[in-house]
């Protein structure tokens, strides 16, 4: 394949595309899995999680309507870049937190709701990181993975294209492309 059909087959607005299809059916996915009877997991990892993922599809979305020139399409990949990074260190935790031995040992918190409410948002964060046992429950895996490693394989994708991005040199600005 030739250079400039690569360059068109990823052009900024079609990775911008499939960001937002990736990140959207992902929360769409996650949000039908965990609202099933099978899984009664509300944990706040899993709330941030799928909150950094709709966080992103809406830059994706963003990025795609506006369309802008170099600058603009680095401020949005770097924001996506900041999201995807922290995506993947919520997930860490999170992984961590299920091949614990011993979850009751673990703080417990209840939802993600009253850290929220709380300022500054240190604390919130802090409480976050030290979440625990409702985080160390296995969900059923789903295609023989669990819910956290899905979430880490869609986040890798999303950085990947989110570096493909910051590396590309060339701007597209066409409206239909």
């Amino acid at each position: 394949m030739s250079q400039n059909n690569n360059h068109q087959m990823l052009n900024y607005r079609r990775i911008n595309l499939l960001g937002l299809l990736i990140s959207g059916g992902a929360v769409g996915a996650a949000t039908l899995y965990l609202q099933s009877p099978t899984t009664p997991l509300d944990c706040p990892l899993c709330m941030l999680t799928r909150l950094l993922l709709l966080s992103m599809a809406g830059v994706f979305l963003l990025a795609f309507l506006h369309n802008p020139g170099t600058a603009g399409q680095r401020f949005y990949g770097l924001i996506n870049l900041l999201l995807s990074l922290t995506g993947l260190a919520g997930l860490a935790r999170y992984l961590w937190l299920q091949q614990q031995p011993d979850p009751l040992a673990t703080r417990c918190i209840s939802g993600l709701e009253p850290l929220l409410e709380q300022l500054p948002f240190a604390d919130p964060l802090q409480t976050l990181l030290h979440s625990g046992s409702e985080c160390a429950i296995n969900t059923p895996p789903l295609l023989g993975l669990s819910l956290p490693q899905q979430a880490v394989i869609i986040f890798a994708l999303l950085l990947l294209l989110v570096w493909k991005q910051l590396r590309k040199r060339a701007v597209n600005r066409s409206i239909f492309s």
